[in-house]
């Protein structure tokens, strides 16, 4: 539905933030889960996306798609940060130095880290399967794509977050606002 609302720059600094909070090289899966209950948490939280990517339902739960696609290596560009190991794992290449560093060298906002710290707290020490049925059950903009990937829509999301349906329209309508701008931006930048 909106298609410049996507930051690879943020969606890979989330990624490479989770993987530092985890002090160790953790599987896609777990990952892909864990960002999205993090841009969930930041609708949640805030009305407004941590990455901005498309959400989207797979037989095996809800995924970000776009972030999803880099770190399957379908898109290239994060091979300086991230490293795919065996078994669908996927570790930094060049492990962060400090909390403090995601604060002054990368686009998070704090409360992009507060956002991403509340995740990690709740979820971070679950398995991928325990992830899974968390997201199977309580993630009820979710339903089964029976094999066929289907858009998430954010009114969906922001249903199941419990948003009155005026709140809603003022929601589509902000993410529009910056669709647009986002949009205007990259045309004024090429």
């Amino acid at each position: 539905m909106f298609s410049h609302l996507f930051n690879p720059r943020k969606a890979a600094d989330s990624a490479a933030y989770l993987l530092f909070c985890a002090e160790a090289p953790m599987s896609s899966v777990k990952l892909m889960k864990l960002l999205y209950l993090a841009e969930r948490e930041s609708f949640a939280q805030f009305g407004e996306p941590l990455t901005g990517d498309e959400l989207f339902a797979l037989k095996k739960g809800p995924i970000l798609r776009e972030t999803y696609r880099r770190l399957n290596g379908e898109v290239g560009g994060w091979e300086g940060v991230f490293q795919n190991l065996a078994n669908h794992g996927i570790a930094l290449r060049t492990p962060a130095p400090s909390k403090e560093y995601f604060a002054r060298s990368t686009v998070l906002s704090d409360a992009d880290i507060e956002v991403l710290d509340a995740v990690w707290e709740q979820f971070g020490k679950l398995d991928q399967t325990h992830l899974a049925d968390y997201l199977h059950t309580k993630c009820l903009e979710w339903t089964d794509s029976r094999g066929e990937a289907s858009e998430v829509t954010h009114e969906r999301l922001f249903k199941a977050l419990g948003y009155s349906r005026e709140q809603i329209e003022e929601l589509l309508q902000r993410l529009a606002e910056l669709d647009n701008i986002n949009e205007v931006l990259s045309l004024s930048i090429a």
